[in-house]
């Protein structure tokens, strides 16, 4: 166990005395701010016995300390929204709530793991006032508490730096969601010793990343991947 809490830690406990509500699972947290990337729209519906439910998705561009830009997915559940007009690009906002997962498939049979942050709270700021636009680093805090259902891969990057890819599993309920994580340098190390079926509490941000996938011989397509960067995690025992 962490001998004293983590600041991020403390920042989701604080997040949730905040909003006065349960934003978040015990074993599945996220807290992310930014501005609006790319505005609001009908993602799906189910239906209910209160009747149809509806999901809308929009992405937000969360700030590094670097300045590189993470867009991250969010859907939200139209009872949060009072106002569809406020969901605006480069608007900012503040979203709490739980990172889930979900396997879609395409007409050739092929599996695409789709990543979103399930929001249980947003704040948006009409007016983004000059404390807000002129932060160097936005918030980008995740906690999760998993099993890995993979065995991890340890690798060295093309620069020579070390990295483990691990692969989480986290039940909300009853489903099991299943999260691609990535630890760096000494905690690289650290993680490549880890087995199937090890339970792990980490805290990192969630990162976005664009990549070229090659079709064919002659054609290729520009993806984005979302993993969990790890800060800090440790092996339950």
């Amino acid at each position: 166990m962490y001998e004293k809490k983590t600041w991020e830690e403390m920042l989701l406990e604080n997040r949730e005395e905040v909003v006065e509500k349960k934003v978040f699972e015990p074993n599945n947290k996220v807290w992310i701010t930014g501005e609006i990337e790319e505005e609001i729209r009908l993602y799906y519906e189910i239906a209910t016995v209160q009747g149809i439910q509806k999901f809308y998705s929009f992405k937000v561009s969360s700030k590094r300390l670097s300045g590189t830009r993470d867009i991250i997915p969010i859907v939200i559940p139209e009872n949060l929204i009072e106002n569809f007009n406020l969901f605006k690009k480069d608007t900012y906002v503040e979203v709490s709530g739980i990172y889930r997962s979900f396997n879609e498939y395409n007409g050739s049979g092929k599996n695409h793991l789709k990543l979103y942050v399930l929001a249980r709270d947003v704040k948006v700021y009409t007016e983004t006032s000059l404390e807000l636009s002129c932060r160097e680093q936005h918030e980008n805090v995740i906690f999760l508490d998993g099993f890995l259902w993979k065995k991890p891969v340890y690798r060295l990057t093309p620069l020579g730096k070390t990295i483990t890819e691990l692969y989480v599993a986290v039940n909300v309920g009853k489903k099991a969601y299943y999260f691609p994580c990535i630890a760096w340098g000494e905690l690289a190390g650290k993680a490549k010793d880890l087995n199937v079926g090890d339970e792990v509490k980490l805290y990192g941000r969630l990162q976005s990343r664009t990549y070229l996938k090659k079709l064919s011989e002659t054609e290729e397509e520009v993806r984005t991947a979302y993993e969990v960067s790890i800060r800090s995690f440790e092996q339950v025992k």
